[in-house]
């Protein structure tokens, strides 16, 4: 993954990282994104509930 410098032109390499690793929580963050923009879920699909 690279991380652009536009200014610069330049693409910048990134570590990758685990949710694990940089402590995000199914219900307190994923569930939130996912909610807030349906389309990280991929084109028809619905969210039926959410606890």
């Amino acid at each position: 993954m690279f991380l652009i410098d536009k200014e610069k032109n330049e693409a910048i390499s990134i570590s990758k990282k685990t949710f694990q690793e940089l402590e995000f929580k199914e219900r307190k963050h994923l569930q939130e994104w996912i909610c807030k923009n349906t389309d990280t879920l991929g084109c028809g699909c619905w969210i039926i509930i959410l606890k």
